[in-house]
């Protein structure tokens, strides 16, 4: 009877690392993607006709609120939102970037100094945490966590 409580409590005091990292764009990315989303849920509620919805009104709070259960998947150490993280980070670089691209060609903008600093800013950082995410320790602190959830409920 001791030794099993014994084993419970070690398991249950056993945490995994967690690095402030992932910690860090978690909590930042949670507060960004809840403030989109209660902005694009206001949006919506502004119309006062439903006869003609428009899709794309939509598209934007949809879009917030998969990045905010990503993030605190990340947040909980799920590989699953890790991957989908990146995928919404990839996604975000591919607008950023077309965008650009797109308003120089057709609409012949001219960029200020400071409007393509800050979107050079934005790719590189979130090239760098997919990078990091990507790496072999973050890989590892996600599985590890897996892991640590799966004993921990065998253990129960």
């Amino acid at each position: 009877m001791t030794e099993t409580r014994q084993q419970n409590t070690i398991a249950s005091t056993d945490n995994p690392p967690r690095s402030l990292f992932v910690s860090i764009v978690s909590w930042m990315f949670i507060a960004l993607t809840a403030y989109s989303t209660l902005k694009g849920i206001q949006e919506i509620s502004k119309t006062h006709t439903l006869a003609f919805v428009r899709f794309d009104r939509y598209l934007q709070p949809g879009i917030s609120l998969v990045a905010l259960v990503s993030a605190i998947g990340l947040l909980l150490r799920k590989d699953w939102a890790r991957k989908i993280f990146i995928v919404f980070l990839f996604v975000c670089i591919i607008w950023n970037v077309y965008v650009s691209i797109y308003a120089k060609l057709a609409y012949k903008a001219q960029f200020p100094l400071y409007s393509l600093s800050v979107i050079f800013i934005t790719v590189l950082f979130f090239a760098w945490v997919i990078y990091r995410l990507c790496s072999k320790t973050i890989k590892s602190e996600f599985i590890r966590s897996e892991e640590w959830n799966h004993k921990e409920i065998t253990n129960a």
